[in-house]
Order: structure tokens, then C-alpha cells, then sequence
């Protein structure tokens, strides 16, 4: 048998340590340097695992998910504040500058003008978003943004004068989107996640309407 084994077995114990006794004290060896040193051996090989057990790391945060997908057989059903708070958090995640809380702002107010007036909306991002810790806040932000353009938009205000769609662009370009003249324009923005489309900085949300009188 392994005399290397046994010594490591016993170690684990905590019986003997080096063959020695732990609940022995030979001629006052507990204050010895020697058994300073077989103690500290000791704690070494137990202190670890005692310290592992007592300090359990604690699990990641999961991601939190809101909203929910468009019903496809119901395109014009009223949408909650979660589900337009997922579409422009999904839109708008990675885009940031003094202006974003405005366009967000702008970006409910189409939605909201599409959706209540029973119009199918336009293509945009998905009403259901996984959020991380990490982007929690930006979440609540919108959330709170959006409840406050429901509230305007039920009192008669909208400020992009009945848009239909919004739009990102690269620059500050005033031209019509889908043949629809521009209604606002929020910018410059910086974008976190650049694309051949929309680089990492320079970047404008945009809303568009046919016409004023159109509901």
C-alpha cells in the first residue's frame, strides 16, 4: 500500500497529521514552533474547504422577459405598455445621447397612433424582450416613457403630429421614408451595435406621416 496515500488520508481526517496524534501534546508541543507549523499545515489542507462551503458564490441573475408576441390573428388588438416597451427597448437598446428618452417618446406615440386608431403596425421590432440585469434600468426607463406618451396621447397631445412610422439614419437627411414627409427628427445619437447601415456615431430617429388630417 501507498505510505503516501495513507499520510493523505489521514490528512483529510484530521486523526493524525504526519503521524502524529491530533489530540496529543507530547512534552507542551502545542506551542512549539514545530507544531506551529504542523497547525498551520493543517489549516491549509482543511481552511479551503471549509471557507468554499461557508462562501457559496450566488447565482447569476437571470434575464427578465416582457411582453409578448403580436397576436397574428389580431393584428390591430390593443397592445400593452410591456409590449411597446419591448418593441422600442428592442429597437433602441443599443442607442444612447442626450436625446434617446425623446425619441423613445416618439417611437410610443407612432405606436400608439397606429394601434389605437385600429391600424396594423408597421414592420418593427419584436413586443417581447429578454432583459438583462445589466440593462434592467434602461427597461424601467422606457416602461415609465411609454405610460407617460399613453397618458398624453389619451389627453389629444402628440407632438409628431400623427406619425405612422420612425426610422433610424445615418445622418440628418430630411428626406421622405416610404414617400412620407419627415415629422421630427431626434439626434445626433451613438450606437453601441454599428452596422453597415448605422455606424457608431451620427445617428437620427426620425418620424414620418402622409398627412396631418389622416387619423
Amino acid at each position: 500500500m501507498d505510505r503516501r496515500a495513507t499520510t493523505v488520508s489521514e490528512h483529510a481526517t484530521g486523526s493524525t497529521l504526519a503521524g502524529i496524534p491530533m489530540d496529543s501534546n507530547p512534552q507542551g508541543m502545542n506551542s512549539s514552533p514545530f507544531m506551529n507549523a504542523i497547525l498551520s499545515v493543517r489549516s491549509n489542507l482543511l481552511g479551503p474547504q471549509n471557507i468554499a462551503a461557508q462562501r457559496q458564490t450566488p447565482p447569476a441573475p437571470q434575464p427578465k422577459i416582457y411582453g409578448n408576441p403580436l397576436d397574428a390573428s389580431n393584428l390591430g388588438r390593443p397592445l400593452t405598455d410591456d409590449q411597446i416597451a419591448s418593441i422600442i427597448f428592442n429597437e433602441t437598446r443599443s442607442l444612447s445621447g442626450p436625446g434617446i428618452n425623446d425619441a423613445r417618446y416618439n417611437n410610443a406615440m407612432v405606436i400608439l397612433h397606429n394601434n389605437l386608431n385600429l391600424r396594423t403596425l408597421p414592420k418593427m421590432a419584436p413586443a417581447r424582450a429578454t432583459v438583462p440585469s445589466a440593462e434592467q434600468a434602461a427597461y424601467d426607463s422606457i416602461l415609465s416613457t411609454v405610460r407617460r406618451a399613453r397618458t398624453d396621447f389619451l389627453n389629444g397631445i402628440n407632438p409628431t403630429n400623427r406619425a405612422t412610422n420612425f426610422n433610424y439614419r445615418e445622418n440628418n437627411s430630411a428626406s421622405p421614408f416610404l414617400n412620407m414627409p419627415l415629422r421630427t427628427q431626434i439626434g445626433p445619437l451613438s450606437n453601441s451595435f454599428p452596422t453597415n447601415d448605422l455606424p457608431a456615431s451620427g445617428i437620427y430617429a426620425n418620424t414620418y406621416g402622409r398627412s396631418s388630417g389622416n387619423p
